[in-house]
């Protein structure tokens, strides 16, 4: 077994220069690049429509006169010292709530209420500063026409618990990590089958079988493919620094996920490996039947195919957990993956993980051995009965 690690370092080691020192590498770093630079463009042209829609609130209970004066009063300071900065007011529709309640379940900055005579002012955290000086303001307004001379503005603050991502939010974390998961294994699968389709060709698999033990090569080139979505990925952490430094580029955000982004970020690398490792292994397979790059991808085709129909049934049901078809998606090892970091996104409960991921690793062994010895036969065209087997012992 050391020997064939030793072995399966070296198929690695050399892969990994080979695959990284070429064209496609570069093309492999800049197709995740640009999808990205669209949808923050997206994003940017989003944000600036919807500029209106995101002024700050401040929610009105007060009598209907009082109300109406309020407004006449934000109208003329506007046009009297030309404040651009001025909350939009909002007659609040709360019921029976009080101004505390209504803060939080509607979303306003502020709530103004009591009277004109006699105004209170309720809001939470830097809001009662950012916003006192410019509702003191509007009431000072609101009072001269009348010429009333009523108390000073009575500031109560009130503590707002920061807002939880919703479903909805959560959501979208969740179907940005099965998107990421997904197009990387994809890619990857892809090159690994491109280049062993390319060196099966040239009979470069026969001088490496020559050296190394046949099962070697096969873990090897997996191995160098995960270095590659390492190092790649490192890039791109790196890149999206630097960008965001020099060009402050205004990022989408993602809501935090349920179960919080420390363990997130550890499931989602592994159910990555988990699908980078099924998908990989099986690419790698179908490669070992093909004698030309056409061939590799007529082969492959069906088996992309079904990967993309594993997940989008799993990204359909984002928003169904709990459903029978999220359960079977959840259940299925190909699509399983895909799922599960779904739920990892939208549910704080752990224990379906520790059983996913073990679920997972048997059908990646079985899935391996099978491919494993598909390739072993095929590739180097050994002699016999064709055996599912994995690792041949090796003396020494």
């Amino acid at each position: 077994m050391s020997e064939l690690l030793r072995a399966a370092g070296v198929i690695a080691r050399r892969d990994f220069t080979a695959l990284v020192g070429s064209k496609a590498f570069i093309l492999f770093l800049l197709a995740p690049l640009l999808l990205v630079a669209v949808i923050v463009g997206a994003t940017w042209l989003d944000d600036r429509s919807n500029e209106p829609e995101g002024a700050p609130r401040i929610g009105l209970l007060l009598p209907a006169a009082d109300a109406h004066r309020i407004a006449g009063g934000h109208d003329e300071a506007r046009r009297r010292y030309g404040f651009d900065d001025l909350p939009e007011l909002e007659v609040g529709r709360c019921g029976a709530r009080g101004p505390a309640s209504c803060l939080r379940l509607k979303g306003y900055q502020a709530i103004l209420s009591g009277s004109i005579a006699h105004p209170v002012l309720t809001a939470g955290g830097d809001n009662v500063e950012r916003w006192g000086g410019r509702i003191a303001l509007l009431v000072d307004l609101a009072r001269q026409p009348a010429s009333a001379s009523g108390a000073s503005l009575s500031v109560h603050r009130v503590a707002i618990p920061p807002a939880k991502a919703d479903a909805s939010a959560m959501a979208g974390t969740a179907e940005v990590a099965q998107i990421a998961i997904f197009t990387l294994s994809i890619m990857l699968s892809g090159m690994m089958l491109s280049n062993l389709v390319e060196e099966k060709s040239g009979k470069i698999l026969e001088i490496l079988a020559a050296s190394v033990p046949v099962d070697a090569i096969f873990l090897g080139k997996l191995v160098a493919m995960l270095g590659v979505a390492l190092l790649a990925a490192l890039l791109w952490v790196g890149m999206g620094a630097a960008f965001e430094l020099l060009l402050h580029l205004p990022l989408p955000p993602l809501a935090a996920p349920a179960i919080g982004w420390p363990a997130f970020m550890l499931l989602a690398a592994l159910y990555f490996l988990m699908t980078y490792g099924l998908l990989g292994s099986l690419m790698l397979g179908v490669g070992s039947l093909a004698g030309t790059a056409r061939e590799a991808q007529m082969l492959s085709l069906p088996l992309t195919f079904a990967q993309l129909f594993l997940f989008m049934l799993a990204h359909s049901t984002v928003h169904a957990l709990g459903h029978p078809s999220e359960l079977a998606a959840a259940i299925f090892p190909f699509s399983s993956p895909f799922a599960m970091v779904a739920r990892a996104a939208e549910q704080e409960v752990l224990w379906p993980h520790l059983l996913a991921l073990p679920w997972q690793a048997i059908w990646l062994a079985i899935t391996v051995r099978v491919t494993a010895s598909l390739f072993r036969r095929n590739v180097m065209q050994a002699r016999g009965p064709w055996r599912i087997r994995f690792w041949r012992h090796h003396g020494g």
